[in-house]
C-alpha cells in the first residue's frame, strides 16, 4: 500500500526443488496470518488488493481460505469450484487468486509440477469447505515464456493424471479429464484404467469413457481443422 514499508525477507533454496518444493519451504517459515504466493507473470490490481484481503478476513473471521477473481487482458476470471479436479478445465482462473490463513495445512504435492494449484484447491474445499470464491478481482494475470503450460509435454501431464487419479479424495465425480487437445482419448483412458484397477468405476463406465475420449479427439480435430480453413 502506498506509504508503508515492506517487511520482506528474502530466501534462496540451494538448489531447484520446482514451483511445490520452492514454495512449500517458503510456506513451512511463514511467521504471518494469510499466505499468498504471487506468481512471476501475475501483478496486483492497484495498491489497495492486499487491502481487500484484510477487510474480506476481517467480515469473514471463521474463513479459512478465499480465491479472489483476476484479469486477464480485459477479460475477468470469476473463480469457482469445478467438482475439485475437471482437469484441463480451469474455473479458477490463476493460482495467484489464493489467500489461506497460516494454520491450515496446505501445503503443495512435490510429486505435481502442472496441477500444484488444482490439487491444493481441491484438497481446501474437502477439508475447509467453509472457503470461498470471491468476484472481487484484485490480481492481474500475465503471460510469459517461462508458464509451466508453455513447457509441460503430453506425456508429464498423463503422469500427473495418473498421480492425481490414486490419491485416497479422488471419486469417479471428481475427475473430468480434458483439455489435452488431440491427447484428450489417452487421457481419457488413463484415468479409466486406473479407476477400474482401483475397483472405483465398472468395466462397462471404464469403456464408455473411452468412447468418449475418442468421440472427443475426432471433435477437437474437427474443431481445429475448420477454425485453420477459417481463420
Amino acid at each position: 500500500m502506498a506509504g508503508s514499508k515492506l517487511n520482506a525477507r528474502y530466501l534462496k533454496n540451494a538448489r531447484k526443488q520446482g514451483v511445490a518444493g520452492n514454495s512449500n519451504n517458503g510456506l513451512i517459515q511463514l511467521t504471518g496470518d494469510i499466505f499468498h504466493i504471487l506468481h512471476l507473470d501475475d501483478q496486483l490490481v492497484d495498491e489497495k488488493s492486499y487491502k481487500r484481503v484484510i477487510e474480506y478476513f476481517g467480515k469473514n473471521d471463521d474463513a479459512p481460505w478465499v480465491f479472489f477473481a483476476g484479469f486477464l487482458g480485459n477479460s475477468k476470471y470469476i473463480p469457482k469450484s469445478n467438482n475439485f479436479i475437471a482437469l484441463g478445465q480451469n474455473t479458477f482462473g490463476g493460482p495467484s487468486g489464493l489467500f489461506v490463513k497460516s494454520h491450515v495445512e496446505s501445503l503443495y504435492d512435490e510429486d505435481l509440477r502442472m496441477y500444484v494449484d488444482t490439487d491444493l484447491i481441491a484438497r481446501l474445499q474437502i477439508d475447509y469447505p467453509i472457503g470461498e470464491f470471491s468476484d472481487v478481482g484484485i490480481i492481474k494475470y500475465g503471460e510469459g515464456p517461462w508458464q509451466i503450460q508453455r513447457n509441460t509435454t503430453v506425456e508429464q501431464l498423463i503422469l500427473e493424471l495418473e498421480h492425481i487419479v490414486n490419491k485416497s479424495y479422488v471419486t469417479p465425480t471428481l475427475i473430468r479429464a480434458s483439455g489435452l487437445g488431440i491427447k484428450g482419448a489417452e487421457s481419457k483412458r488413463i484415468i479409466g484404467q486406473a479407476l477400474y484397477n482401483q475397483g472405483k468405476i465398472s468395466s462397462l463406465q471404464y469403456r464408455l469413457r473411452l468412447f468418449l475420449g475418442n468421440f472427443e479427439e475426432k471433435l477437437f480435430a474437427i474443431k481445429y481443422y475448420v477454425l485453420r480453413i477459417f481463420k
